[in-house]
Parts: C-alpha cells; sequence; structure tokens
C-alpha cells in the first residue's frame, strides 16, 4: 500500500498488538462505488497497521489497483454463486495468508468470503452497497450497509436488524467542525443579512436508484429557510439525467450537472460507454469524447483503469446484460440491448467473463428466486 504520513505511522502504532490480518474478497471488473470504496477501505486498514490481502478477478480495474498498491492478491473469479473451484482456492489462500478475519462486498463476494470463514472457522464481515441486492447475505454474518436505506431493505428482507450496522461510505470523515463560511440554518424571524448559498453535492451514478429525487425535494423545502443549489457530478445525457433536470425545474430548485471531469478528464471516456453503450462505439469516438488522438487515448486509458477501453465498454455491456437476464429478458434481446453483434458474440463474451452462458445464468437466478 502507499507509504504512510507520520499521522498515520502514529495511529499505526496505537493499533500495536491489536492489528489484524484481513481479507477482502470482492468481484468486479468495471468502475465504481463499490471498487473505489474496497480501495479506500484498504489504504485505510494498512494505515493503521492492518495486513490486507485480496481475493478477485485480477483483470479488471479493482483487482489491478490492490496489486498495484502492493497487496497479496489471489485471483479469484468466482464464476456465479457456486464455483467450488474458487471457494475452495479462497480457503487456501487465507491459509497462506494466516487470516484472521475475511470482509465480503456485495453479494458474490459477502457469499464467498461466508464459505471460507466457515470453514476455516474465522469471523466474517459482509458490505451491502445495494438495496436491491439481499438474497446471498449469510443471516449469521455481520453485516455493514452504507446507508439506512440499505439497512431497512434488509431488515424487510428479513435479516436481524442486530446484525446489522451503519456506516456509510464515501469521502474521509471531516469531522463535526463546520467548514470555513458555512451557513447555518437562519433562526425563526431573523431579518439579518442574507446568506451564502447552502451546496449539496452529489457524486454517484445518475441512476433513480440512488435517490436524486429525494435530494432534489429536499432541497425544495429547504428554499423557504436558506438559498441552496444542488451539484451533480455524471454525465448529463442520461435519460435520468433529463429527468432530474426536469424535476428541479418543477421544484424551483437549480440543479447545476458537472461531468466526470472534476475527477479525471478520462472519466469522461467511462460516462461516453455508460451512456451509449447500446450502439457500436469506435475507439476513435471514445478518444474524440476526451480531445485525444485515439493512440494517446488508448495508452493513457490502460495507464489509468489498467484495462484498455475496448475491455471497459465489453465489462459494461455484459453488467447491464447480466440485470436484463435476470429481469427475464430473452438472451437473443439483450443482445441487441447492448449494442452486441448477435447472440452468439454474447454467449462468447459472456462465458468468457463468469465461465457460464446467458441462458444457464439466467436459469440459475430465477431458481433462486
Amino acid at each position: 500500500m502507499p507509504s504512510r504520513t507520520s499521522s498515520e505511522s502514529t495511529t499505526a502504532e496505537r493499533v500495536g498488538q491489536h492489528a489484524r490480518r484481513i481479507v477482502l474478497v470482492a468481484h468486479s471488473h468495471v468502475v465504481g462505488g463499490i471498487e473505489r470504496h474496497v480501495v479506500t477501505l484498504a489504504e485505510a486498514l494498512s494505515g493503521m497497521g492492518h495486513h490486507v490481502a485480496f481475493a478477485g478477478p485480477l483483470d479488471g480495474w479493482l483487482g489491478n489497483r490492490m496489486r498495484d498498491a502492493g497487496c497479496a492478491c489471489l485471483h479469484l473469479p468466482m464464476h456465479g454463486m457456486y464455483d467450488l473451484w474458487s471457494a475452495w482456492r479462497l480457503v487456501r489462500f487465507c491459509r497462506s495468508e494466516r487470516a484472521e478475519l475475511l470482509h465480503g462486498h456485495a453479494q458474490r463476494g459477502a457469499r464467498y468470503a461466508s464459505w471460507a470463514a466457515r470453514r476455516l472457522g474465522l469471523p466474517a464481515v459482509a458490505t451491502a452497497h445495494s438495496t436491491q441486492a439481499w438474497k446471498w447475505f449469510d443471516p449469521d454474518t455481520t453485516l455493514i450497509a452504507v446507508s439506512r436505506a440499505v439497512r431497512d431493505a434488509l431488515i424487510a428482507a428479513g435479516i436481524r436488524a442486530e446484525r446489522i450496522h451503519v456506516v456509510h461510505s464515501g469521502v474521509a470523515d471531516i469531522g463535526a467542525t463546520p467548514l470555513p463560511g458555512a451557513c447555518a440554518p437562519p433562526e425563526a424571524g431573523s431579518t439579518g443579512p442574507a446568506r451564502r448559498p447552502l451546496v449539496l453535492g452529489m457524486l454517484s451514478r445518475l441512476e433513480r436508484v440512488k435517490g436524486h429525487d429525494i435530494a432534489l425535494e429536499a432541497l425544495a423545502a429547504l428554499r423557504s429557510r436558506m438559498p441552496v443549489r444542488l451539484a451533480i457530478v455524471g454525465p448529463e445525457d442520461t435519460d435520468w439525467a433529463r429527468q432530474v433536470r426536469a424535476m428541479a425545474a418543477s421544484l424551483a430548485a437549480r440543479a447545476l450537472a458537472a461531468t466526470r471531469e472534476a475527477a479525471h478528464p478520462l472519466g469522461r471516456a467511462i460516462d461516453y460507454m455508460q451512456a451509449y453503450f447500446a450502439r457500436p462505439i469506435t475507439l476513435t469516438e471514445l478518444a474524440g469524447a476526451v480531445n485525444l488522438s485515439p493512440y494517446h487515448f488508448q495508452r493513457s486509458f490502460k495507464t489509468r483503469f489498467h484495462v484498455t477501453p475496448q475491455q471497459m465498454l465489453m465489462a459494461i455491456r455484459l453488467q447491464r446484460a447480466k440485470g436484463w437476464l435476470a429481469a427475464g429478458l430473452p438472451a437473443a434481446e439483450v443482445a441487441a440491448a447492448c449494442g452486441l453483434a448477435d447472440q452468439s458474440h454474447l454467449n462468447r463474451a459472456f462465458l468468457r467473463r463468469y465461465g457460464t452462458t446467458p441462458v444457464r445464468y439466467q436459469k440459475q437466478v430465477q431458481s433462486g428466486r
């Protein structure tokens, strides 16, 4: 992991004999909130003096980041939810790393971490990142929900509330001290000078499940008390982004949209893939979206994300394909909706990525409902 600062070294010294050997387990080939969460967690744990290892696919952004950071890594494909070979390899890896705790992320990572922990007699923790994913979590495992909404969804699914702890993901905690110049709500009847606007920033995928509409309603309610603005980071040309703008207008709340360029210019290429994955996209087209030559773009993208643009685009398409297959759409329709040439193209890519065919995956998901 990255070299520690003096303050981090002091923290590590305080951890002292309580340092643990932790294996993080996550299945991912793309870049999103879960992946960045795992990287941030690994960096924080390492900075506190814990030994961190990682098990998961090493041919995606997350695997490459963990490997480049110096973690002990195991390439663990986790093909589906019943990959016994991956489960056996994870057990061997945990033994070789002398693991004391397994931490699984999302449903698949949590499932394999729970299996290995039971086999080895070790404690396991699982982090739930979505309100729509609960089925494969072990009810006897301690769960971390990244929001109260996720916690409520897990409870509604039958998981005992006492086993769930809410730990919000996001940027590092800056404490309870107000930021310089932060505006507080005016007192009732106050006639003092106007205050600077309260700005709420949201960094997430522009999808309905992220709750941008709820934030807009909250901002509209606050307008009677203070000036407010909403800053949204993400692509502006998706259906949900257009709906957010329409809601902002109807609620008389000002929504400021920005692209991912605020984080890194190459992020615009990923935004472009996510917006137009349903049709053919050329390397020249992607390079043009970030104002680079195809050659420079290809090299820069691989350097930053550790995968080629073509690999990233295919990962995005297959991730969408999984969702549509789970919803019951025919494989041929899914292939067309994902911008692939035909069902055979989907079959080959899906089998190469996940170790099973789309039809088998669909049957597996439906049989588990």
